[in-house]
């Protein structure tokens, strides 16, 4: 049997899910190895040409040996750890690491890894949706003044609190890091989809040249990332074609690479225990990446939490930073509060367990269930229409149960048995109203048990049953519509991220209104105008979309397009205004464009701002 490379990866894919109460790191590692090894083996470049494929042989060859040597350290250390012997399990991990040293993937937050090809700097990213939001997420149990006050309650556990930094994958008893997810979903999945949470926005400060204005990656913060083998292959399926050297080198380097990425990839499910093998490895790689900060400064990886949930879809990925003096005199790091920026703690309920928030869909299914009980009590339905009936009845019936009682079920539980009633409604929704109604029509086996005996009755009842489940009507709330929108609320997908675009015409201009909106934790971006075309369509459109007439953006102004265009650089700088994500799951009271303020008005800007 012979493997391509592609068919490696998917069958190396991560995490390895195990369910045994006698889990043994050790066992596990090294029977998941050896499969591993043994793919490696079966790989022959048959999918390429001869040229091509000679050089995948001998990239093979050479690899093969290293791989087997990066297996038998890590095993190696497993035996020490097992054993007490720390120390000999220290130096195997630290020789493990200066042998894979140059094959380490160094990426930036945002998952730009460098690489080079023949001599030549070669950017790219290997996740296909690279983060440029960064979140946190609280579990609590009740909402609090306290925590909405202070933007630093999510931020990193202070020093002083470091007896409350807890064991995780990445995550050393006493010793804190800041943790982040690209997607809020994904961090509120990290932390054991609480009920009830605080989160905040996160925003990384890029670094630019000044001169060529171009990212200076070498300034920003270095992560030692871990890739999926899905990811990789993702990544190159047309990477192989379009840039066969740098692939094939990408392969060599993961391939040596992953008996780490394997060994930071353990779940154990058997339950909830203090001392967790699988940890291990990753506990160690965070120590190293400690010791060796100016190197790089923390770790980006891929969740081992279920897979088969949203996230993969979403292709987000974690963040964790380990904290470096200098602290503050509340001993946080200086470093990472200079280098991001993030919201105040906003509360979030889940919205299948708050009855405030779905009572009035509970009423609604309530009475739709009636309808139906009512309406199938009072006619003898044909069968087609009969059997949808029941199946909706079905659907309605789960869907309210639990809603009822989603504030004392497990909430990962409800998510799936969302996902299970809207697969469902899909297959339900697929059976349309005029074939069901002409299947009926053919059906001559039933009768009316009511006095009237015209047909159409029962086919104008069963309609407007069928529009009121599926939603045919676009105003109305329908059973799908519900079961929607509480798919995608449930994981807060569409939260509420504002920020206030900062536009000016000097960089310097923006210098003031960038601390004061940091200082009070409100997301900030820049944008600089210039006398071009593109510059004064930025002008026209915020002057339509906030109502301001272009004359205001000018001391002395002219209606004159091409004048507009030479005069830039005379608006009155910086313009201040507030943009919001809106989505149909949003507030009506929220609007695109929440404000605009010509000039830097603190004491206005504040008011504008609810401060």
């Amino acid at each position: 049997m012979s493997l391509s490379i592609e068919e490696l990866l998917l069958k190396i894919d991560l995490p390895k899910q195990y369910f045994d109460n006698d889990f043994t790191i050790y066992d596990k590692y090294k029977k998941e190895s050896k499969k591993f090894i043994d793919f490696v083996n079966e790989c022959d470049g048959h999918d390429f040409f001869k040229e091509d494929q000679t050089r995948i042989l001998e990239m093979f060859s050479v690899i093969i040996d290293e791989i087997k040597k990066n297996v038998e350290s890590i095993l190696k250390i497993f035996e020490s750890y097992e054993n007490c012997n720390h120390k000999i399990a220290q130096e195997e991990f630290d020789a493990l690491m200066i042998r894979l040293k140059d094959d380490l993937f160094i990426s930036t937050i945002d998952d730009i890894v460098i690489l080079e090809n023949n001599g030549k700097r070669v950017e790219t990213s290997f996740r296909s949706s690279a983060g440029h939001r960064y979140f946190r997420v609280r579990p609590v149990e009740y909402e609090s003044s306290e925590i909405q006050k202070n933007a630093d309650e999510l931020f990193h556990i202070p020093l002083t609190k470091r007896a409350y930094a807890n064991n995780e994958r990445f995550s050393i008893a006493g010793f804190p890091s800041l943790y982040l997810a690209t997607m809020l979903p994904l961090a509120w999945q990290e932390c054991g989809y609480p009920e009830k949470y605080y989160y905040s926005e996160y925003q990384y400060k890029y670094s630019y040249d000044q001169i060529t204005n171009n990212r200076s990656y070498e300034q920003e913060f270095r992560f030692l990332s871990l890739y999926s083998p899905n990811e990789i292959f993702e990544w190159g399926i047309a990477e192989k074609h379009n840039h066969f050297t740098v692939w094939l080198k990408v392969i060599e380097r993961y391939l040596k690479m992953y008996p780490l990425v394997l060994a930071c990839s353990f779940v154990n499910q058997s339950g909830k225990v203090i001392y967790k093998q699988e940890y291990i490895i990753p506990q160690m790689l965070m120590q190293w990446v400690y010791r060796n900060n100016n190197f790089v400064h923390g770790i980006s990886y891929f969740t081992c939490k279920d897979t088969y949930t949203q996230t993969i879809n979403w292709c987000a990925y974690n963040i964790a930073i380990p904290i470096q003096p200098p602290y503050d005199e509340k001993k946080y790091s200086i470093k990472l509060r200079e280098s991001f920026s993030w919201t105040k703690p906003q509360f979030f309920v889940t919205p299948i367990a708050n009855h405030n928030i779905n009572k009035n869909d509970q009423k609604d299914i309530y009475n739709f269930i009636g309808e139906i009980k009512n309406a199938t009590r009072s006619f003898r339905f044909p069968k087609p229409l009969n059997n949808f009936l029941i199946e909706a009845l079905n659907i309605s019936c789960s869907l309210l149960s639990l809603l009822q009682n989603g504030n004392t079920t497990k909430i990962e539980l409800a998510l799936r048995m969302l996902e299970s009633l809207s697969l469902n409604y899909d297959n339900l929704k697929k059976q349309k109203l005029e074939e069901l109604i002409e299947l009926s029509k053919k059906d001559r086996s039933f009768f009316n048990i009511t006095q009237s005996t015209d047909d159409n009755n029962i086919y104008s009842v069963f309609k407007k049953l069928y529009t009121k489940f599926i939603g045919t009507e676009l105003k109305t709330d329908s059973i799908g519509k519900i079961i929607n929108r509480y798919e995608w609320t449930s994981w807060n997908e569409y939260y509420p991220h504002s920020e206030v675009i900062i536009f000016c015409t000097e960089s310097s201009d923006s210098l003031k209104p960038l601390n004061w909106l940091k200082e009070n934790h409100i997301l900030s971006q820049v944008c600089l105008l210039e006398n071009n075309e593109s510059s004064l369509d930025c002008i026209k459109k915020l002057s339509k979309s906030t109502q301001i007439p272009l004359s205001e953006f000018w001391m002395n102004f002219e209606d004159d397009d091409e004048w507009m265009k030479n005069n830039i650089q005379s608006i009155k700088s910086p313009i201040l205004i507030k943009i919001n994500d809106t989505s149909i799951y949003s507030s009506k009271d929220i609007s695109c464009y929440e404000f605009c303020q010509i000039g830097f008005d603190t004491v206005k800007l504040s008011k504008l701002l609810g401060l």
